[in-house]
């Protein structure tokens, strides 16, 4: 039996390298310092992010591909009808798209930011609006999301890893 091809997947992975390059790009074009030292600077959280995202897009890509070539393979041996559910391609929703988009631009909106109005602000106003247009359903909650994110962002990595992040215009 030939291997389900989803090409929905094969789409996403090569987003999600595209993502990880654009993220890599933006770091390296805002000049942000892996390590200080001995403790980590402001770019090593999204290198590490960028890393991940890349790898799970190589992973989907490839698997998608594998599975493409195991087809073939598959139906050179096997003449069997390709109009039955099982092989039929799954594509994106258009609100999988929207999502997808929705948080591809806040996140390099985001790191465009981080330098102008500081990482906390800009991190701030990415979740809310993510929050927001990612199905929270009042403005109020996804400002409490937002700002309880960039509260606990701080915490962590301000004040407990004492990682130094980009202050911005505002000194925040």
């Amino acid at each position: 039996m030939p291997k389900k091809i989803n090409k929905a997947e094969m789409i996403f992975g090569l987003g999600a390298i595209v993502l990880a390059i654009t993220i890599f790009l933006i770091g390296q074009k805002t000049k942000l310092i892996f390590f200080r030292g001995t403790t980590p600077g402001a770019a090593f959280m999204p290198y590490l992010t960028a890393a991940g995202i890349g790898l799970c897009g190589f992973w989907l890509f490839f698997k998608q591909l594998l599975n493409m070539r195991q087809s073939k393979k598959d139906k050179t041996n096997d003449k069997k009808d390709n109009n039955t559910e099982e092989n039929k391609i799954k594509f994106f929703k258009k609100q999988d798209i929207k999502n997808f988009i929705v948080v591809i631009v806040s996140s390099i909106l985001i790191v465009i930011l981080a330098n102008p109005l500081g990482f906390l602000i800009s991190l701030t106003l990415g979740i809310i609006a993510m929050a927001k247009f990612l199905g929270t359903p009042s403005w109020r909650t996804s400002i409490l999301v937002g700002i309880g994110s960039g509260i606990s962002f701080y915490l962590i990595f301000d004040l407990f890893l004492k990682v130094p992040l980009p202050r911005g215009l505002f000194g925040i």
